[in-house]
This record gives C-alpha cells, sequence and structure tokens, in this order.
C-alpha cells in the first residue's frame, strides 16, 4: 500500500472495546479454569460476566499508569485477574510492548529489567525497553535462539529462574560490573502459536518467584505476547550499486516517463526525543529502525530511502507524476506520527525537511545528498 492510502488507514485505533470483552473473557475462564473452578464459569451468566468487565475496564481506563516508585514504598497488590485484564486492555501498536513494560514495572516493582522481542532482520531477541542496565549491558543483551539452556527452557514457555552457578551461562550477556550485582535471573516468555516472540528478564525481583509473584506473571503471558512484534513484513533486498549509480538510474527513468526526482532529507531527531522523554525506558535504535521501515513501506512503489547519516533519512521520490513536496511531507508527518500513537503525544512534529527537484543533473542530486 503506498503513501497516501497507508497514511489515512493509520489514524484509525487498532483496537476495539469488543475485542477487550472477548479476550477478557477467555483470559477469566483461563484462570478460573487452572484452578479447577471451570464449571464456576460456566454458570456465570452474559450479563454478569460484561458487567464485571465493565467495571474492571473503567478503572483501567480512569486510573493511568504510574511511575515507578520507591523500592521502600510497597508496591500496589492486585489480583492475577486484573493484571491481565489490564494487559489485555493495552491498544495494538508500536506502544504496546513499552505500556506493557511499563506496566510490569508497577506492579512487579522491578528494578532491573529489559523486555526482549524478536529482531527477525538479525535473527535474535534485543530490548525494546530497559530499566537498571548499564550502557554496556543494553548493548550486549542480545540473545541468539538458542542460547543456552535456560533461555531454551523458557523458548519452551516456562517461567525460568537462575540462581548460582546457572548464571554462568548469561555473563557474556552484561557488563563485568553488572553481571558481579546479578544474584537471580528471572526468564519470563511470551510466546504465540508455540513461537517464541519475546521476553521479560528480571533481575531482583521484590517478591519471592512463588505464590502471588508467579501467579501475576503467569497471568501475563498468554496476552503479553499479542502485543509485542509479529513476523515483520520481509524488506527488499538492498541495492549493492553506488549511490551515484542508483541515482543515475533514478534520473533517467524520471526524464523517460517525464517526471521530476524529488529529494527530500527529513531528520528523526524531534520524534526520538519526544519518545524518549515520554518513556526513558525505550530502546531508542529499536525505534528509530522502525520509524526507517515505516518510511520505506510508506513510500513503496513512489520512492526510496537512504540512511547516510544516523537519524537522517533522505527520500528519492521518483514516482509522483505531479510532484507536490508540501503535500508529500504532510502526508509523511500524518502516517509517522499515527504510527507512534502511544508514545508521542504530538500533533506536529519538526522534521527539519529539506526538498530539492532535480531534472537532469546526477550531481546536483548527489551534492544535496551528500550535504
Amino acid at each position: 500500500m503506498g503513501l497516501f492510502a497507508r497514511a489515512s488507514s493509520l489514524a484509525i485505533p487498532g483496537k476495539t472495546a469488543g475485542g477487550l470483552l472477548h479476550r477478557g473473557l477467555a483470559i477469566l475462564e483461563a484462570l478460573l479454569g487452572a484452578r479447577g473452578e471451570t464449571r464456576g464459569v460456566a454458570r456465570l451468566t452474559t450479563r454478569r460476566v460484561t458487567r464485571g468487565v465493565a467495571r474492571v475496564t473503567t478503572r483501567l481506563t480512569t486510573r493511568p499508569i504510574a511511575p515507578v516508585v520507591d523500592r521502600a514504598i510497597a508496591q500496589p497488590s492486585i489480583p492475577a485477574e486484573e493484571l491481565a485484564y489490564r494487559v489485555a486492555a493495552i491498544p495494538a501498536g508500536l506502544a504496546a510492548p513499552v505500556l506493557l513494560f511499563r506496566l510490569l514495572r508497577e506492579v512487579l516493582g522491578l528494578k532491573q529489567a529489559a523486555l526482549l522481542a524478536y529482531d527477525s532482520r538479525r535473527h535474535l531477541y534485543s530490548p525494546l525497553a530497559a530499566i537498571g542496565l548499564d550502557t554496556t549491558s543494553r548493548h550486549r543483551l542480545r540473545f541468539q535462539p538458542g542460547a543456552n539452556p535456560d533461555f531454551n527452557r523458557a523458548a519452551a514457555g516456562r517461567i525460568v529462574e537462575v540462581r548460582g552457578e546457572e548464571l554462568e551461562a548469561f555473563r557474556e550477556y552484561f557488563s563485568s560490573r553488572g553481571f558481579s550485582a546479578i544474584r537471580e535471573l528471572v526468564l519470563v516468555p511470551y510466546l504465540h502459536n508455540q513461537r517464541l516472540l519475546g521476553l521479560l528478564l528480571a533481575m531482583g525481583l521484590e517478591r519471592p518467584l512463588a505464590g502471588e509473584a508467579l501467579e501475576l506473571l503467569q497471568s501475563t503471558m498468554a496476552t503479553a505476547a499479542q502485543l509485542l512484534p509479529q513476523d515483520e513484513e520481509e524488506q527488499p533486498a538492498e541495492d549493492p550499486r553506488p549511490l551515484a549509480e542508483r541515482v543515475q538510474t533514478l534520473l533517467a527513468g524520471c526524464r523517460s516517463r517525464g517526471r521530476p526526482l524529488i529529494l527530500i532529507r527529513i531528520s528523526l531527531d524531534e520524534l526520538l526525543r519526544l519518545a524518549q522523554e515520554r518513556f526513558p525506558e525505550l530502546e531508542s535504535f529499536r525505534l528509530y529502525e522502525f520509524l526507517v521501515a515505516s518510511c520505506r513501506r510508506l513510500l513503496r512503489g513512489i520512492g526510496q530511502v537512504e540512511t547516510p547519516k544516523p537519524r537522517v533519512l533522505f527520500l528519492l521520490v521518483h514516482g509522483m507524476k505531479d510532484g507536490d513536496p508540501p503535500l508529500l511531507l504532510r502526508q509523511l508527518e500524518t502516517a509517522l506520527l499515527s504510527e507512534l500513537r502511544g508514545l508521542v503525544d504530538a500533533k506536529t512534529v519538526d522534521l527539519r525537511q529539506e526538498v530539492r527537484i532535480v531534472t537532469d543533473d546526477p550531481q546536483a542530486a548527489l551534492s544535496f545528498l551528500d550535504s
């Protein structure tokens, strides 16, 4: 789907209240069934269950997720059923994993933790959000499938607690200083269709991994997986030719069709800054890569994206009969803000755009791309 059709469709939220009721009933049935109370669920009338979901939903929509509190302050104690409902109420989209992480941080009192998701481009699990980890540990925390026996046990769908000598298998994923402070690791897997989409890695839980804490973690395992990125759309293979040769080819094609080559430079700094200010735990590099992929998707069929500098994108638009850069930029801004709904609370954003229209001089295009 091209830019204009995609931009308009992105303004529609990705989840409805009806989906919450359906998922909420399934969660409640699964939780009670695990305790041998399935017949009790069967006796519930639709009206009573609907009222119960409505009450929980009202609490969710009127009570924002609070920032993590000091360790000395007692964490709120909520039933596993309510935590499951709160997870189910998180809207689908790019913000969902970060909101999930913040919710778990609040309820479990996490001080050191990371939410990892599968990176299909590199074929490993890396953080989407993290707290309490130094820079080196955040960079090293990359698990390949089959990383070690404990990781494999988690990938099979089990909550795994690692202590003592077994921690050595995780040394390479942390800085020396960070690893020396770890006394236990807890791996909470999130699977969908028997495939590991991501996992929560927690260190030093405030509550013992038994009873209430274990029940809370288990209550999130089914619904949290639906909030993590699914199989990403396969990107076309990168053109191995030098940039100068690619630009000459694009210009020749534009001349043959009587169209200009529109070059647009935009900066993602403002978008990344706004998201990072609101969610300091967010891993900005994963967000940057998502934005690059989004721009490539939005320009499919009419242009391509080059990334010669960090956080700067060059859009080479070659498929617009009547080139209108201001309209194109407005559509792009609207689409990106819609993609970031929940992460960035802004109606406009400064992309620091610059535009150059080239008709027959490849060197003019290359000079602009090198500036």
